[in-house]
């Protein structure tokens, strides 16, 4: 689809921007965020993003310990999937 992202970790907000192939945001999607704890079971859970005025999609997860977690978004829009994932450090 030629789609890119950036998901990054602001203090305790997840961010997540989706642009389209010519670079621009893509607004309305729904996106949700599978968080991985993936040195330990038993602490991975599901967020919704919400969109902002600025095209951005939030979260403030309640990471339940500090550490490596990986992170998984999964954004639809317009019967179009897109998945993409990073490792993050929680401190």
């Amino acid at each position: 689809m030629g789609w890119s992202d950036e998901i990054a970790l602001n203090g305790q907000t997840l961010i997540f921007v989706l642009k389209d192939e010519q670079g621009q945001p893509i607004d309305g999607a729904s996106v949700t965020a599978q968080i991985i704890r993936p040195v330990q079971d038993g602490h991975d859970f599901t967020v919704t993003l919400i969109e902002t005025e600025n095209h951005i999609y939030e979260a403030v997860p309640s990471f339940p310990m500090a550490g490596a977690w990986f992170v998984r978004i999964h954004a639809t829009w317009q019967g179009k999937s897109y998945q993409s994932s990073k490792t993050m450090i929680v401190r």
